[in-house]
């Protein structure tokens, strides 16, 4: 048998989805409920029976004793143990745990591991095994334990297990236990009459709990002391005294005298019994397994004057001042710094007197291995434009019988499916905000999950704009050497969704008003001029500043539209035209000055002329036709 350091921490762990196409002949059942922790091969469902939980509510951070034997353990973990690991109902949240032995070669098991327990509820766990990576978290074996505990000894050795490192001392000469297997957890230690442990001085708690369990190589006789664990000025639980039946729990008093219980009936020799004394701060309740067998409140003054002030040794099988010895075996031996409930001892008894399958455990699960790979996600573009598309796609899953499901969220964290979305190639359009995608495939036993995409949307400056378009400047067609400062570019278009609402395109307003500019961060807004609109055919010309126009690389710019709050911009249209402008005049229909200089026209003999580069314009007949400005 392997005897293991305790300290078995759990880490914390992510989802991996692992598999070899050569090894799908072989594996029969596959994880499907929970999510699997990264790096095992292996694992099998606990369900611990809630009926052995007594009481009406929950009993936090309980040490649950988990022993079996099992042949996948002894073929496929670690000779060390160092692998077996435990996690919640999740798959993949490790639960604080301590592996007390474990015997290789049977798979024969004994681990603690730290619980909520609800009475009448079945709880659901997973045994992880089987990877050649883990190593020994030696040191942390002592989280399983809550903080109430002051000792606890598994009698394997000398060790304590809490944080207290109120470790035992052997007194040697030849009168040390031996440890055997004969044992509710693990291994025991058998004290042969002469034999006894001995802890160093400790502060005594005002109240506490005491168990252990024993069996005598004989029955009580009523005669010597025969001492399990005993503090001479504190507390006693005996399998012997004289006077007393067997299974008798003292404390003593200030005055150095006595008072106790003794359980009916009496003990039995070669007998298990799991032992539990309370001590509440005026009352002394005995506890045979699991069951309350006597009690007194005999203490009537405060917790603290029962105490002896001077020695505070705690002994393991033998009276603190006499050479009188327990003779049998002593297992789990705890002492606790507060009152356990006796709900909390029937169900430590209940735990510890049948802990493996058919007891405590309710279910031991068939072995399980991680489902085969969803594949992997992935999208031409994760960054399209604003309300534009992006093409995902699923690769590298096992093909058969097998059913896809793509998922979005906005949030990374809860997914839903998408509708229609079940085969390898899905499209997502309108692309106006960021979105987070992935895959499920079902292979009947189970299903994985693929990779997250992530599809960024582009910034837009205002979100009550439901379309925009990109518009790329020719940089071949800008003279010269430098680029342009605050140059009013001409932009004329005729796009059939720049038609309004009612004309079957997008512009809410009847006026072109919804149609804004921006630069190609999508958010900075540029000035711009309305020259025309025309909602029926969708044809916009005007103009709008672009703070620098590049000669040697295109500039981009984004058109938007469709917003039916928006407002008539005509309050900034002037800030197309920098202050170097005197006067900037379309002569479109009228004789305005585009600038801020207000130099508007006045008209003589003009007529309007609709042929022109731009928008209309003016026709000249005679030399007495002009226009005059302010």
């Amino acid at each position: 048998m392997t005897r293991l350091p305790r300290h078995h921490r759990n880490r914390a762990a992510d989802v991996i989805i692992r598999f070899s196409l050569a090894s799908l002949v072989f594996f029969l059942s596959f994880g499907a409920s929970a999510q699997w922790l990264t790096g095992w091969d292996y694992r099998k469902e606990i369900v611990l029976d809630g009926a052995q939980i007594a009481g009406g509510g929950t009993h936090t951070d309980f040490p649950v004793l988990i022993s079996l034997m099992d042949s996948d353990l002894a073929a496929r973990a670690l000779s060390n143990g160092h692998d077996i690991v435990f996690t919640s109902s999740n798959g993949t949240s490790e639960l604080e745990h301590e592996l007390e032995s474990y015997t290789s070669g049977t798979g024969a098991l004994a681990a603690w591991v730290k619980l909520d327990v609800t009475a009448s509820v079945d709880i659901t766990i997973y045994m992880y095994y089987g990877n050649s990576g883990a190593t020994d978290p030696d040191g942390d074996d002592e989280d399983t334990w809550d903080s109430d505990y002051l000792m606890v000894y598994h009698m394997d050795g000398t060790e304590d297990v809490t944080a207290n490192s109120n470790d035992l001392t052997t007194p040697g000469g030849g009168n040390d236990p031996a440890t055997i297997t004969d044992s509710k957890a693990g291994v025991a230690m058998d004290f042969d009459g002469n034999d006894y442990f001995s802890t160093g001085n400790s502060t005594l708690p005002a109240t506490y709990t005491i168990e252990a369990w024993a069996k005598g190589d004989a029955a009580p006789n009523g005669s010597n002391d025969a001492p399990i664990v005993q503090n001479l000025y504190a507390y006693t639980i005996t399998w012997n005294h004289g006077g007393w039946p067997g299974g008798t729990y003292f404390k003593s008093l200030p005055d150095d005298s006595w008072d106790g219980v003794a359980a009916t009936p009496a003990l039995s020799g070669s007998t298990w019994y799991h032992m539990a004394a309370v001590f509440d701060g005026n009352s002394l309740d005995l506890y045979i397994n699991g069951t309350n067998v006597a009690s007194t409140s005999a203490f009537t003054t405060p917790a603290t004057t029962q105490l002896h002030p001077t020695d505070q040794t705690t002994f393991i099988a033998k009276h603190a001042q006499n050479a009188h010895y327990f003779n049998g075996i002593i297992d789990e031996v705890r002492i606790s710094t507060i009152a356990r409930s006796g709900d909390y001892i029937q169900t430590s008894y209940n735990n510890q007197n049948t802990p493996g399958v058919g007891g405590f455990i309710k279910t031991l699960g068939a072995q399980e291995e991680p489902c085969p790979s969803a594949g992997t996600a992935s999208a031409d573009t994760t960054t399209p434009p604003y309300d534009g598309t992006s093409n995902l796609s699923l690769t590298g899953f096992i093909p058969g019988n097998l059913g896809i499901q793509w998922e979005e969220s906005t949030d990374n964290v809860t997914f839903s499916p998408i509708g229609g979305a079940t085969s390898d190639l899905y499209t997502e359009t309108n692309v106006t905000a960021t979105k987070y995608f992935r895959a499920t495939v079902d292979y009947d036993s189970c299903i994985a999950t693929s990779n997250v995409v992530t599809i960024f949307a582009e910034t837009q400056f205002d979100t009550d704009y439901c379309k925009r378009k990109l518009i790329t400047i020719d940089n071949s067609r800008v003279s010269g050497t430098s680029n342009l400062t605050d140059f009013p570019l001409y932009f004329s278009t005729t796009d059939n969704d720049l038609r309004t609402v009612a004309n079957g395109g997008f512009v809410e307003s009847a006026q072109g008003w919804d149609i804004v500019f921006t630069a190609d961060d999508g958010v900075t807004e540029l000035d711009h001029e309305i020259d025309s609109y025309d909602g029926s055919t969708g044809t916009y010309k005007g103009w709008i500043r672009i703070p620098s126009l590049s000669y040697n690389a295109d500039t981009e710019i984004y058109m938007y539209f469709g917003n039916s709050s928006a407002s008539d911009p005509d309050a900034n249209d002037e800030l197309v035209w920098d202050a170097d402008y005197a006067g900037v005049f379309h002569l479109n229909n009228d004789f305005l000055d585009a600038t801020s200089n207000n130099r508007d026209g006045t008209n003589s003999g003009t007529d309007n002329f609709a042929s022109t580069p731009l928008s209309a314009g003016r026709d000249l007949q005679d030399q007495t036709d002009r226009v005059t400005t302010g």
